[in-house]
């Protein structure tokens, strides 16, 4: 039976371990904290998947929330526009194919790894550094690293092969709050503010039951760059709606009233795109392999933290199921990175930045989606099936194109 260790307890960590126990792999999970830490701590992180990824779940029989999560169909994504300039926003409301769902990492990860560990599945709880990897990397068939996107994620090189476009880091305050006037369950929301970034509101099943994720996005320098290191959970909210009040007061009116949904349940998270090497060399001459957004920080904006660590967890599993008996040396782990960036490079490259910063024939389609329904339906299914955003936002010609197929001209000016 082939060993192998996995480090990190999040969604790719686990449910790639999960996973290859399914299929009779003696696997060790390494983590820095016990489920029951993790169940009562702080809030993690952005958590939203999409249909794909869900699927894999069910699958595997790791859904355990599908009758009580909030099933998320639609999604509404709104601009005011730039009134002193003449240019028109837009407001509308994509349907979902697929339900999307949310779930706080502190619900799903400790249920997780105690599965993992009825299934057989050797747990160790201790912080893991790279001279302990030099160590334990011989005793096992495989190393996996998918411990997030700072700490070990620096053995890994920066890729300058895989380029991303040049932003700068994000900062990304996050609350799980109820309370507020939401009537509308299935309604996940985006507003955009050029001012700070972008507001995000997610229906979500927290720890204490269903609730709003709400989460804040700017990059550095910009209106958020200022928030405290050390910080109350309820002075973290109470900045939140701050920054609603000036700058989006419908979506302020909307939260004025809002409590958090327990005691911890805030989180601020800064991090900068960048993608990184797959394979780390250790000074042993042994090599770990690096998952999830260990290896591929993409923008918070694009929600793809989980799908990604989903879809990189999935592809793993894959590709080591077929190296059957064959060794898992420096080939196979850049097959399966690859592999992952052919999924993911889209909404981390060049389609991020695109919807982003929006050229003029993207506002346009944009502004056509108040009165076409195909334009704001495809936009939020783009989350689900990423390659597709490449056949129509990516260039003038793409955009145009569209825009005639839906309208019957390619300009909405005339």
């Amino acid at each position: 039976m082939r060993k192998i260790l996995i480090v990190g307890g999040g969604q790719a960590g686990l449910q790639l371990a999960l996973g290859l126990l399914r299929h009779d792999y003696d696997v060790t999970l390494m983590t820095a904290r016990t489920a029951e830490e993790v169940r009562n701590g702080r809030a993690v992180s952005i958590q939203a998947q999409f249909a794909d990824a869900l699927t894999f779940e069910r699958e595997y029989g790791l859904a355990q929330w599908d009758e009580e999560a909030p099933k998320l169909r639609r999604c509404r994504y709104s601009f005011g526009g730039y009134p002193d300039l003449g240019v028109p926003g837009f407001d509308w409301v994509g349907r979902i194919h697929s339900p999307a769902q949310s779930l706080d990492e502190r619900l799903k990860m400790p249920v997780w790894q105690e599965m993992f560990e009825e299934q057989g599945g050797k747990v160790v709880v201790h912080p893991v550094t790279s001279s302990d990897l030099d160590v334990l990397a011989g005793m096992y068939d495989l190393t996996v690293v998918a411990a997030g996107h700072s700490g070990l994620a620096e053995m890994f090189a920066p890729n300058t092969e895989r380029t991303l476009p040049d932003v700068p880091a994000n900062i990304t305050p996050l609350a799980y709050v109820r309370g507020s006037d939401d009537p509308e369950p299935e309604l996940a929301e985006i507003h955009l503010d050029p001012e700070f970034g972008f507001l995000v509101t997610i229906p979500t099943l927290s720890v204490t039951g269903p609730c709003q994720l709400i989460y804040l996005i700017g990059q550095e320098g910009g209106k958020l760059s200022t928030w405290p290191s050390r910080i109350r959970p309820q002075e973290h909210l109470d900045l939140m709606l701050d920054v609603l009040k000036e700058h989006l007061p419908e979506q302020h009116a909307r939260f004025a009233g809002a409590e958090l949904a327990d005691p911890r349940s805030v989180a601020v998270d800064y991090s900068t795109p960048l993608v990184r090497h797959p394979v780390a060399h250790l000074p042993s001459g042994g090599k770990v392999m690096g998952l999830g957004d260990t290896v591929l920080v993409s923008q918070p904006a694009m929600c793809q933290d989980a799908n990604n660590a989903s879809k990189s967890a999935e592809i793993a599993l894959r590709n080591i199921l077929a190296q059957d008996g064959r060794p898992f040396d420096e080939d196979f782990m850049h097959r399966t990175f690859d592999e992952f960036w052919d999924y993911a490079h889209y909404l981390a490259g060049t389609v991020a930045a695109t919807l982003l910063a929006p050229p003029p024939y993207l506002l346009e389609l944009y502004i056509a989606g108040n009165a076409h329904q195909a334009i704001a339906d495809r936009f939020i299914n783009g989350f689900n099936d990423p390659a597709d955003f490449d056949k129509w936002v990516t260039s003038e010609e793409k955009g145009r194109a569209f825009l005639q197929e839906v309208t019957g001209s390619p300009s909405i000016t005339g």
